[in-house]
């Protein structure tokens, strides 16, 4: 009886990879190329088009400030009473005058105003300190009553 002994014929590791990597990216791009055709559904409904989303008309600075301020129980316009541009002075004596718990300040594009909101009333005093200088508006919500950012007395 003769044996023989069948020798494997041995492949380089880097053929190994290289068949792999081409095999691999060649399954990989006849799977892309398959998922490019629409589902037929979309094909059916093809001759509709999409309705054009209204165009927006674009409001001016001040108007779109307090539209983005609608989050906020109190809103608060400030001018001043010459219609003139906001200086330094202006909006420091703003930031000094108006109450720590005021959540948002925006200058107009124009800086002929500045929005205040808030979710707290201002206290009487700083309405009357910016008064003394401003023009101020209130466009706060009507229906809510905002809360008040003073602590309760505790009695004894």
């Amino acid at each position: 009886m003769r044996t023989e002994t069948f020798r494997m014929k041995t492949i380089p590791m880097k053929k190994k990879i290289n068949k792999l990597f081409f095999g691999g990216a060649f399954l990989v791009a006849i799977f892309f190329n398959s998922a490019c055709e629409p589902a037929p559904s979309m094909m059916e409904n093809r001759s509709t088009p999409l309705p054009m989303p209204a165009k927006t008309e674009k409001l001016p600075s001040l108007e779109r400030e307090i539209r983005d301020m609608e989050g906020f129980s109190t809103v608060y316009v400030f001018k001043r009473k010459d219609g003139g541009v906001l200086t330094r002075e202006d909006k420091k004596y703003l930031v000094d005058n108006s109450p720590p718990e005021t959540n948002r300040r925006v200058l107009t594009d124009d800086e002929k105003a500045s929005v205040m909101g808030s979710n707290y009333l201002f206290p009487p005093e700083n309405l009357e300190a910016l008064r003394k200088r401003f023009i101020v508006e209130d466009h706060s919500k009507p229906a809510e009553a905002p809360q008040t950012n003073a602590s309760p007395e505790k009695k004894p």
